[in-house]
């Protein structure tokens, strides 16, 4: 055991000097000062580090400065994206109207949900950026939605002049609604990194897509051109789902004051300011009656209108009559009580207090008044699904059938026939096969 020891204190280090050799020389420079008991121990220390520093030899000559700096690390880069977002851009153009995000995030502290000071003036800055840079009208930050890789921030734009379609892009079906109204009154561009600048527009959503997403249950990923692995299959890749998951949130959730608009006479669905409007009391807020919906709701054909009724022939009667069309829910419908909690946040102090309505069937959805200062606001952030009463069960597949196809018996290729294909094969192949080389004479 001893020797082993010994053996370990005697490796050398990567300068080439030992434990034991250390020792022995911090011990023969305590004798050769001729120290007495009492001082060796004090200057024990001292002398080992003397020691140490007489082993050391400096290289010869300074290195060389690296000729290429170093990448920066993601972090500084990061910051660098910041200053540049938070930069004031003297020479932009200013854009259309962006609500402040940072004064919105207040009125939702008192129902939990919302974004950090730091996160809102970045939304903040990047919303304006967007909207001079895509010619928009008006941006609202819609909100967040959840995903497995990444999350989506999702910004609601209206457009100052309709873009042009995409070359290439397919044309919309039939029976979707068109860009400007119904499901497609607003366009919607999303964004994993708003600091980036980087914002990806959404495509307008079709009854197929609207319906195919309320039958399946299933995250995002984070990655707009990702397949859709579900059934039924969805028709079309995770950024038609998505876009389908924001209409179903939308129009399920967007809240208004009620008697702040009001609907025309000759179409419910235009509604305009009321000049009139008193803000309510904020105690009058805690009733269902006091809210109104901002959008149509979406029918279970994935419109908010029914299809406009074809016009009559002589075989209508000869075609099989399904459901009776739904009835259309109009803008500023009442709220369904079973589905809100509403609660009052004095909070915010000088007597703004703000209602706050959160919903129970889309967790995350919330919508914001605040009387005093007759302002309203409405945030998501969520995961795109609802709330179900019972667990989820999947689509069955499609029945089998019981009987299968009649079979048909194949006829027989005649023999010549046979004999035609057979010689062309063998002649292709002795085509196509190498030359042999011949082999050489014996002696």
């Amino acid at each position: 055991m001893a020797l082993a020891a010994k053996a370990r204190l005697l490796e050398a280090g990567d300068d080439g000097v030992s434990v034991f050799s250390h020792l022995t020389d911090v011990l023969a420079s305590i004798l050769d000062a001729g120290a007495t008991p009492e001082t060796a121990l004090k200057s024990f220390e001292a002398t080992s580090l003397a020691v140490k520093n007489a082993q050391f030899k400096p290289s010869d000559g300074v290195p060389k400065a690296p000729v290429r700096l170093p990448e920066p690390p993601k972090s500084t880069a990061w910051h660098q994206a910041n200053s540049t977002l938070l930069k004031a851009g003297e020479e932009e153009e200013e854009g259309g109207h962006v609500p402040n995000v940072m004064e919105e995030m207040k009125f939702f502290e008192g129902a939990g949900v919302g974004f950090s000071a730091e996160e809102s003036l970045r939304l903040y800055a990047s919303l304006c950026k967007l909207t001079t840079a895509k010619g928009l009208e008006s941006a609202r930050l819609f909100g967040k939605v959840l995903g497995s890789g990444a999350d989506y921030y999702v910004a609601e734009v209206k457009y100052a002049a309709a873009p042009e379609p995409e070359e290439g892009a397919p044309e919309p079906p039939p029976d979707a609604e068109e860009a400007g109204a119904g499901a497609n009154a607003f366009s919607y561009l999303v964004s994993t990194d708003p600091t980036s600048g980087a914002w990806d527009a959404l495509p307008n959503v079709t009854p197929a897509q609207i319906v195919a997403a309320g039958g399946i249950r299933k995250m995002v990923t984070g990655d707009l051109a990702a397949d859709v692995r579900c059934f039924p299959p969805f028709p079309g890749k995770e950024r038609e789902y998505l876009r389908a998951m924001i209409a179903r949130v939308v129009h399920d959730t967007t809240l208004v004051p009620a008697g702040k608009y009001a609907g025309e006479e000759e179409d419910p669905n235009s509604v305009s300011l009321v000049e009139e409007y008193a803000p309510p009391k904020p105690y009058e807020l805690l009733e269902p009656a006091a809210w109104a919906t901002q959008h149509m709701g979406l029918l279970r054909i994935g419109r908010t209108t029914n299809l406009p009724a074809e016009e009559g022939g002589d075989d209508d009667e000869a075609k099989p009559k399904g459901p009776p069309p739904e009835e259309p829910r109009n803008k500023l419908a009442p709220l369904a009580a079973a589905e809100w909690g509403l609660q009052l946040d004095s909070g915010m102090g000088g007597g703004a207090a703000v209602a706050l309505a959160r919903s129970l069937k889309w967790p995350g959805a919330v919508a914001a008044v605040v009387p005093k200062e007759d302002k309203c606001a409405n945030l998501y952030v969520g995961y795109g699904l609802p709330l179900l009463a019972a667990p989820f069960a999947p689509a069955a597949p499609p029945p089998m059938s019981d009987d299968a196809d009649e079979l048909k018996e194949q006829a027989d290729t005649p023999l010549a026939d046979e004999n035609v294909a057979h010689k062309a094969a063998l002649e292709e192949e002795l085509k196509n096969a190498p030359e042999e080389e011949e082999a050489p004479a014996a002696e």
